[in-house]
């Protein structure tokens, strides 16, 4: 009887491992490019490719020592990978004549612990969108570890905007790749470009100055060449 509690408890204690690995385990996103559909077999996501790995930075340049910012913050390429599909060739004609794509739409999915169920609960949204990379990759075939892998690419794209938004709440921030950010001050030391070139203009470099000013004395030093 014991010992059939003991298994009773064991196979209960696995169930909830088990459980809690399909709650926390991450699920493939979806990239969505209206000129390019891809070839997502998933109910809802018609049109999309299925997305397996997504790599983007936005940085900003920093004083090491003070830790006070010395740049406007910077984006980076957005990568993601994904799988060989339909849109595949349109993408590389997309890279190879430098077409501009009107928006790239990338949704975030993850298991609702309550049904066991993926849902949509991220998108990030570039928009004025062109490709600048992509890569081919199918891992040595013959290899018994990489028999789960599928034919993939990866796809770098830069955009004029990107949009982040958290779906259960309904938050919503975006950013424009090329808008400062940053105001002249003196703690940063930063100015606009059309600034400092006024400022420039308006008053001489110091070795300007003192050249000037030194020419000035030297002449006023000499004495008069006679006639």
């Amino acid at each position: 009887m014991k010992h059939n509690i003991e298994i009773g408890n064991l196979f209960t204690c696995l169930l909830l491992l088990v459980g809690a690995v399909l709650t926390s385990a991450s699920t493939p996103g979806n990239l969505r490019i209206g000129e390019y559909p891809g070839s997502s077999e998933k109910e809802g996501r018609e049109g999309t490719s299925d997305v397996f790995a997504v790599d983007h930075e936005l940085v900003v340049p920093f004083d090491p020592v003070t830790g006070a910012a010395t740049g406007v913050r910077q984006h980076k390429p957005l990568t993601v990978l994904k799988v060989i599909d339909k849109a595949t060739p349109g993408l590389h004609k997309a890279l190879a004549t430098d077409q501009p794509l009107k928006s790239a739409v990338l949704d975030f999915y993850r298991i609702d612990p309550s049904t066991r169920q993926e849902v949509k609960y991220y998108t990030i949204t570039l928009r004025d969108v062109r490709i600048v990379g992509m890569k081919t990759m199918m891992p040595t075939t013959f290899l018994p570890e990489n028999e789960s892998y599928r034919h993939m690419e990866e796809v770098r794209m830069v955009y004029g905007a990107i949009e982040w938004n958290w779906l259960p709440d309904s938050i919503v921030e975006m950013d424009e790749w090329g808008r400062p950010r940053l105001a002249a001050s003196p703690t940063n030391g930063l100015a606009p470009t059309a600034a400092r070139a006024e400022v420039q203009s308006a008053n001489p470099t110091p070795a300007v100055a003192r050249r000037t000013e030194s020419s000035s004395a030297k002449q006023d030093a000499e004495p008069a060449t006679p006639k």
